[in-house]
């Protein structure tokens, strides 16, 4: 029940692609539309940070497989996002001289939506210290530090579900 929490982190990425390829479609970035795309678009981002920290204050009794699954599942949706974001900067790039603020906007966009997934990953990673299943430091850190890399936190994610289910389980 309490992965219902996670729903605006899901939703934020995919309502800012929305935003941006109405503007694509449409040819104009100031119409009403927009604006309304893009409160609602900061308005998710606002709920899925106060629905994170609900979701881990409130999951600090559960398990820490739970947790890093709602991480993964969270990780592995967001994938079309970063990549349909990625395409749109490149394509700014190559199109346009005077994109570049959009292209910045995208890529702190990116960073933002890293940064919400972020959250539940590094929940997860101290459960598995507290409940003792992560014995040693230096996998910790690795793992920390790849949540702040694109593709890397996924793969980190993985890797640490992997190694940590066979360890103590």
């Amino acid at each position: 029940m309490e992965s219902l929490l996670l729903i605006p982190t899901l939703v934020f990425p995919y309502t800012v692609c929305l935003c941006v390829g109405y503007g694509f479609t449409m040819g104009d970035f100031s119409d009403t539309n927009i604006t309304v795309l893009g409160i609602l678009a900061l308005v998710t981002l606002v709920l899925s940070f106060i629905c994170n920290l609900v979701y881990i204050i409130i999951t600090r009794g559960k398990s820490f497989d739970k947790i890093l699954n709602a991480a993964l599942i969270i990780k592995i949706l967001h994938i079309p996002t970063y990549l349909l974001i990625f395409a749109l900067g490149v394509l700014m790039g190559f199109m346009f001289f005077m994109t570049f603020p959009f292209i910045i906007l995208l890529v702190f966009i990116d960073l933002i939506t890293l940064w919400l997934s972020g959250m539940i990953s590094v929940c997860a990673l101290v459960k598995g210290i507290r409940d003792k299943r992560i014995s040693s430091k230096a996998p910790l850190i690795i793992a920390l530090v790849c949540q702040m890399f694109f593709c890397a936190d996924i793969i980190s994610a993985f890797v640490v579900k992997i190694i940590f289910r066979k360890v103590k389980s």
